[in-house]
C-alpha cells in the first residue's frame, strides 16, 4: 500500500477532491515521497478509520504518513520468511501459514480467464503492489507455463529492495508507470487495496485510461453512499505502528468516472476487508470499449520479461 506517481508540475500539495475533474495535460514522473512526509501523531491510537477531513493535506498532518521505514522492514521481513519456507504468503506484512484463497479467488479467476482468452502470458502492472505479495499468492494457482509478467510500481525504497532481493523472471519493480518498458502491451493494471491510500486517486486512474490499458482491475477498495470521505487509518500495533490518510469513495461517482471514459463494467465482486465506518469493500473489473477482445498484442511475452 505504497506508491510512486504524482501527476503535478511541482511537488506542491494541491488540496483537491478525489473526483475533481481538473486533470493535467501531461503526466511527468514525480516522486510521491515528497507528499508522504510525516506529520503529527493521530489524535487517537485506537485501530480503525477516524475523522472526516476537509482535505488530504489536513489528514496527512494529523497522521504519521506512509514514509515510515518500519512498514518496509515489516514487509521485507515477512516476504523473506515466506521465501525461506516459513510461511505460505504475505498480505499487508502479515505472514500466513497457508494461502487464504477466499481473499484472492475473484482476482485469480479474472487472471485465469483473461490469460485463457489471450492464449499467452499476460503483462500486469500492480500499482502500489509492495514487494509482490499478491503475485506470490496467485503464483501457485496459475499454469507455470503461462505465468504473467508481474510489474510492481512502488516507492523508491521498495523498488530498490524488491529488485535486490525478490526480482526474478516474472517479477520486477519500477518507480513509475512511465519507467515500465512497452506499456502499450500491458494487459491489466491492478489496484489492490491501494487507491484509498493515494493523494490523487482519480488522476492516477486517468493515467491508466490515457495509456489505453485494456483492463483496469480494482480490488479491496472501500465504497460508501455518501460523498467521498477522507479519514485517518490507525493500523493495529501488532501489524506495525503507523497511521495514514485513507479515502472512502462514493460508489456512484466512481462508476461514472469509468463510464464517461468508455470503460465497461465487466464484473463486481465482494472483498473481505472491513472497516468501522459503514462501507462495502469491493473489487471491480473494467474493460476498455476501444479494445477488440479478438485481437492479439502481436508480441511474444518473453520479449519483454523482467529479465
Amino acid at each position: 500500500m505504497v506508491f510512486q506517481l504524482l501527476f503535478s508540475n511541482s511537488c506542491k500539495i494541491e488540496v483537491i477532491n478525489a473526483t475533481d475533474g481538473g486533470l493535467l495535460d501531461v503526466f511527468p514522473r514525480v516522486s510521491y515521497q515528497r507528499l508522504f512526509e510525516s506529520g503529527s501523531k493521530p489524535q487517537t491510537q485506537r485501530p480503525g478509520y477516524w475523522g472526516n477531513y476537509p482535505s488530504w493535506e489536513s489528514a496527512l498532518s494529523d497522521s504519521d504518513g506512509y514514509d515510515s521505514p518500519v512498514i518496509l522492514e515489516k514487509v521485507k521481513t515477512a516476504i523473506l520468511q515466506v521465501s525461506s519456507g516459513r510461511g505460505a504468503y504475505e498480505r499487508d506484512s502479515v505472514v500466513f501459514e497457508q494461502v487464504q484463497i477466499e481473499w484472492i479467488q475473484s482476482l485469480l479467476q479474472h487472471i485465469k480467464t483473461i490469460t485463457a482468452f489471450k492464449k499467452r502470458p499476460l503483462r500486469v502492472i500492480d500499482f502500489g503492489g509492495s514487494l509482490g505479495g499478491t503475485f506470490r499468492a496467485l503464483k501457485s494457482f496459475l499454469d507455470p507455463n503461462l505465468l504473467p509478467e508481474w510489474i510492481v510500481v512502488e516507492q523508491d525504497n521498495y523498488v530498490e529492495c524488491g529488485n535486490e532481493h525478490f526480482k526474478d523472471r516474472c517479477l520486477c519493480f519500477f518507480d513509475a508507470v512511465e519507467s515500465v518498458p512497452d506499456t502499450v502491451n500491458v494487459d491489466i493494471i491492478l489496484f489492490s487495496g491501494v487507491l484509498q491510500y493515494l493523494p490523487y486517486p482519480f488522476k492516477i486512474l486517468e493515467q491508466a485510461v490515457a495509456l489505453g490499458i485494456e483492463y483496469i482491475l480494482i480490488d479491496r477498495t472501500p465504497f460508501i453512499r455518501e460523498s467521498d470521505r477522507i479519514t485517518v487509518q490507525v493500523v493495529p500495533r501488532e501489524i506495525y505502528p503507523a497511521s495514514y490518510p485513507a479515502w472512502f469513495f462514493n460508489s456512484r461517482n466512481f462508476l461514472t468516472f469509468f463510464q464517461e471514459r468508455n470503460y465497461m463494467l465487466k464484473d463486481m465482486f465482494q472483498a473481505l476487508d472491513q472497516a468501522n465506518i459503514p462501507s462495502q469493500y469491493l473489487g471491480i473489473l473494467f474493460q476498455s470499449e476501444k479494445n477488440n477482445l479478438g485481437q492479439e498484442a502481436g508480441i511474444h511475452a518473453d520479449s519483454t520479461r523482467c529479465i
